[in-house]
């Protein structure tokens, strides 16, 4: 009934208004009066989630220290360090007062002992042959020698490895002059004298009794008589020949025995012990109280190269 009321008066509205239309009039009509057909509402888009920022990939981590270089194959180190020597000039270098050349095996043995001093620098037994010249002539062959070094151009002025070179060097000379060399050697066999203290015995013929010169001496003893350290006898022993007189030991004291052993047997003994003794007991031995032990600027020179090796390849000292 509401409807057909209200579509009646719908009608009679646009019937008058157009008849005003007719008549020039204006007429406004009311929206109210006019129903708009129902329209759904647009459905309703789903929500865009909020997009998750891609995390920035980290900076590659910076190592803190340096990684450790693989260890070289057994017996590398040592080859690479007799490589030097038999390539160097110093293989070549003629010894006066007719010793010539020096062996190949106390030449090649050197160079490992000494290898093995750059790797063990930082020891008390090192520090002790790698001291500054001490200026005392009565019992630092360094100090003794001191004039000869400063005319070949060889400072031994600071503590460290070039002192220690310059050591090496004449070590070299003096053993060819005590032994040529031979690492067996024994007593002179026309001395008289059989005590195991002052019988002499290896490469630099040293006697037990020189233990009194520095308090590194025993220690040294110690260690290689407990087996502490290679002797690198195969080394040292290449090509040499030995008397079966020189093997002997004289004397009764035990120590003084196993001295004279070690130092034909354990050639690196010798040399580390010999070195500690021409730097406070230079006097223990003739051919350095006399200078007749030369050196050479090219064994310093192999020294050096051997150095540089052990410092630029330290893996070399896990085979010393």
């Amino acid at each position: 009934m509401f409807k057909a009321i209200l579509k009646k008066k719908v009608s009679l509205v646009h019937a008058v208004g157009i008849r005003l239309m007719a008549a020039g009039l204006v007429v406004l009509t009311l929206p109210c009066c006019v129903q708009k057909p129902f329209q759904e509402p647009p459905p309703s888009l789903p929500a865009t989630p909020a997009s998750t920022p891609t995390p920035l990939s980290s900076p590659p981590a910076i190592p803190t220290s340096t990684p450790t270089p693989p260890p070289l194959p057994t017996g590398a180190g040592m080859d690479a360090v007799k490589a030097i020597a038999a390539k160097s000039q110093c293989a070549s270098f003629s010894y006066p007062s007719g010793q010539g050349l020096a062996p190949k095996a106390f030449l090649n043995g050197m160079a490992l002992v000494f290898a093995r001093s750059v790797c063990n620098q930082n020891s008390s037994y090192m520090k002790e042959t790698a001291k500054a010249n001490t200026g005392d002539d009565e019992h630092d062959a360094l100090s003794w020698y001191n004039a000869n070094f400063e005319a070949a151009g060889l400072s031994n002025d600071k503590a460290g490895l070039d002192t220690l070179r310059h050591l090496y060097a004449l070590m070299l000379g003096h053993g060819m002059m005590e032994s040529s060399g031979q690492h067996c050697l024994g007593k002179d066999p026309n001395a008289s004298n059989t005590s195991s203290e002052t019988c002499e015995a290896g490469l630099w013929q040293t006697s037990w009794n020189s233990r009194t010169y520095s308090s590194e001496l025993p220690k040294i003893f110690a260690t290689y008589k407990e087996g502490g350290r290679k002797c690198f006898l195969e080394t040292f022993s290449q090509g040499i020949s030995c008397r079966e007189a020189d093997w002997e030991n004289h004397g009764t004291d035990e120590d003084g025995l196993k001295f004279q052993e070690l130092s034909k047997k354990c050639p690196a003994f010798a040399a580390e012990y010999a070195a500690v003794v021409l730097r406070n007991g230079r006097q223990h031995y003739g051919p350095i109280n006399h200078k007749t032990a030369a050196f050479s600027v090219t064994c310093d020179a192999m020294f050096a190269q051997i150095q540089k090796l052990v410092e630029t390849t330290p893996a070399v000292c896990a085979d010393l």
